[in-house]
């Protein structure tokens, strides 16, 4: 019996002793062909169906493009977050620490201020020995928007300056300050230095 087999159709010739050839079936689904020699030679052909490459190729297009859908997604709904959190941060002012508020050496500008009615809402002299906190530090401590009920109002704050100091009573917010920034009234800059001087720099602590 000899097999012979190329681009997928595979033939069986099978021949006796004597030459004559003899058709052997090797399957219901097989197709044969004779010859029309006297000698009787018989062939069968099996033909085998040729792998789907193309439906692999389609799948693995499939999966491939599913992968970058959702890496775009995560990419976009990261970036997304980044953004909310980073407003969020902007808008609300940070709290200040319990060091910051007790210690004797926060550094700020000193300034002064016409005075009157203030954010703690009593009513305050140029002559009266007070001061306006910057509103980074004040801010925290107001209760449901109300400033009169800030409980810092009413502390008092040493303030350092051109080799001199005075003591002074938070009354007020100063909303053009930066963060550590006292604004005195004209009578507490005078007992550091000539209202002329307008801007000094300064440390303040409470007491």
């Amino acid at each position: 019996m000899h097999v012979a087999e190329s681009f997928g159709v595979r033939v069986t010739f099978n021949a006796t002793a004597t030459g004559i050839g003899q058709f052997l079936p090797m399957h219901q689904q097989s197709k044969h062909f004779r010859t029309n020699q006297p000698s009787s030679t018989s062939f069968q052909t099996s033909f085998h169906t040729a792998p789907p490459f193309y439906t692999h190729i389609t799948l693995t297009q499939q999966k491939r493009n599913f992968s970058l859908k959702m890496l775009f997604n995560t990419i976009a709904i990261s970036a997304l977050l980044g953004f909310l959190g980073q407003a969020s941060a902007a808008a609300i002012p940070e709290a200040p620490n319990a060091s910051e508020l007790q210690s004797r050496n926060v550094v700020g500008s000193v300034t002064y201020y016409e005075t009157g009615l203030g954010a703690c809402g009593w009513w305050s002299a140029d002559s009266d020995y007070i001061v306006a906190l910057d509103w980074e530090l004040f801010d925290p401590h107001t209760p449901n928007g109300n400033p009169n009920n800030n409980d810092l109002c009413g502390r008092k704050m040493r303030v350092f300056a051109n080799g001199k100091s005075v003591d002074v009573t938070l009354v007020d917010r100063c909303a053009g300050c930066a963060r550590g920034d006292v604004d005195l009234s004209p009578a507490a800059f005078q007992a550091l230095a000539p209202l002329a001087v307008g801007r000094m720099s300064g440390n303040w602590v409470w007491i």
